[in-house]
């Protein structure tokens, strides 16, 4: 996070809380570094996968998405074919037929992290949005992982409205 971002953050939370705004201070800029750990199109699916889960039954669903791939790439795994399969790792339709969307965007090209990266938070909100299944948090919590720039937030940042 640059310094203009954290000064924002402290200056929002002294109108909320003293005792947040010290700690934000005292806590100074985060240092956010892009995760590849995983490519663009598993992360989003596991994002679509777990939503409105427990983390204990999105990790399971996931496990049983894992071991039904049976160590194929998940782009490859996850076609409209499989989806008998998929749905029988406890996904619903709406859920496979995302999933699936995503695979067929990553597997024709459209999901490069890298060039997702170069992109503002508007222009890639958008990109992300236009998958089938894929909404605003989905969006945004990739961001946070896939994006480590100056511009990777929302900007215009206000403080919440008091009661």
């Amino acid at each position: 996070m640059s310094e203009e971002i954290h000064r924002r953050f402290v200056e929002i939370a002294e109108g909320l809380s003293p005792v947040l705004a010290d700690a934000l201070r005292r806590a100074g800029p985060v240092a956010l570094r892009a995760d590849a750990s995983q490519p663009l199109a598993e992360r989003l699916c596991r994002s679509v996968a777990g939503q409105q889960l427990s983390v204990k039954a999105a990790r399971s669903i996931w496990n049983r998405v894992l071991v039904a791939a049976d160590g194929r790439p998940l782009t490859e795994f996850l076609v409209d074919t499989n989806g008998d399969a998929i749905r029988g790792c406890g996904l619903s339709a709406a859920k496979t037929r995302a999933m699936c969307a995503i695979a067929r965007e990553a597997r024709a090209g459209g999901l490069d992290a890298e060039a997702l990266r170069r992109l503002d938070h508007a222009a890639r909100s958008r990109r992300l949005t236009a998958l089938w299944g894929v909404g605003q948090w989905t969006a945004d919590m990739t961001r946070s992982s896939t994006s480590a720039t100056r511009t990777s937030g929302p900007t215009g940042m206000s403080p919440p409205a008091r009661p």
